[in-house]
This record gives C-alpha cells, structure tokens and sequence, in this order.
C-alpha cells in the first residue's frame, strides 16, 4: 500500500510541476482575460483590445517571472488533489489567474492524453488491417487447396459433411 501511495504522490508532483512549466505560463500570459486584470497591467500598458503597447517581451518576462514567484502548485502527500494558488494584492483576480492557470493546464493534459489515444488507436488499426489482409491471404490459399483436392472433397457444399462423403465413398 506504501508503494502505490509513493507512485501516486510522484505522479500528481509531476503534474503539480507541469502546471509551472514555461510554455503554460506563456500561453496564460497571452489569455484576453489574463491581459485585462489589474496584475498584468502593472507590468505592461494594455490597449483596450487587450494589446501591449510599448515593450511586448520585457512585459511578458516580466509577468511570467512574477508568476513563477506567485503562483504556486504543490501536490500534498496524504491528499489526492493538486493544490493551485496565486498570491496579488486582489484576491478576485487571484482566484481569476488560477482558474485560468487550471483550465489550461487540464486543456492541455486532455490534448496530449487524446493524442496519446490517437496514436495507439492508428496503431491497432494499422494492426488489424494487417490481420485482416493476412486472413483473406490464407482463405483465399485455403479456398484454392480445396478446390483442387477431389480426394479428400474438402470444398463440401454446406449441406454435406466429410462424414457424409465418407459413408458415401465407404458404400460405395
């Protein structure tokens, strides 16, 4: 039981360090939603569509470095959950990053599970169509063999049997 409870935790702690990884970061940075809070607008000047105006990358580095100091994922030991949070002055924005920051992050772990899917479906699909090429190769072979095998009369029709044939073959 201690063995599964230790895979488990490092399983979700995995999961609990890909939610900070640089590419999620990236792509919450770059959400309308994220660009229009007050937090993100102390690093950039935003235009009303949600823009950066003025220095782009210094303001996103800025962001995701604050980011990597604020925003928070742990995976607690005796718990079965991935603890999420975010540290401003403005706790509805907080809580607004974070859903953001989840939302994504289970966006993307759905994406590449369903990319794993896709994969391994090709794969099997792949698979019996080589199956069923290999059947139709040996039914066909099967089919020619009896069909030229006048002793042991094995294209019998579907009312006969071998057994039938026998009894005739033995009477006669």
């Amino acid at each position: 039981m201690l063995f599964r409870s230790d895979t488990y935790y490092q399983f979700r702690f995995i999961k609990a360090a890909l939610v900070k990884q640089q590419a999620l970061l990236n792509e919450l940075i770059q959400d309308a939603d994220i660009r229009s809070t007050s937090w993100f607008k102390q690093f950039a000047d935003v235009d009303a569509d949600g823009n950066i105006i003025g220095g782009r990358d210094k303001a996103v580095k800025k962001a995701i470095e604050d980011l990597e100091d604020h925003l928070s994922a742990t995976a607690p030991r005796d718990f079965v959950f991935i603890e999420i949070g975010m540290t401003t002055c403005n706790a509805a924005e907080s809580a607004k990053i974070v859903n953001k920051m989840v939302e994504k992050f289970t966006a993307s772990q759905r994406d590449l599970a369903l990319q794993s899917i896709r994969a391994q479906l090709a794969e099997r699909t792949k698979q019996r169509e080589e199956v069923i090429k290999r059947r139709d190769t040996l039914e066909a072979s099967l089919a020619n063999i009896r069909s030229g095998t006048r002793f042991a009369r094995l294209n019998l029709s579907d009312n006969n049997t071998f057994r039938d044939y026998m009894d005739v073959k033995i009477a006669d």
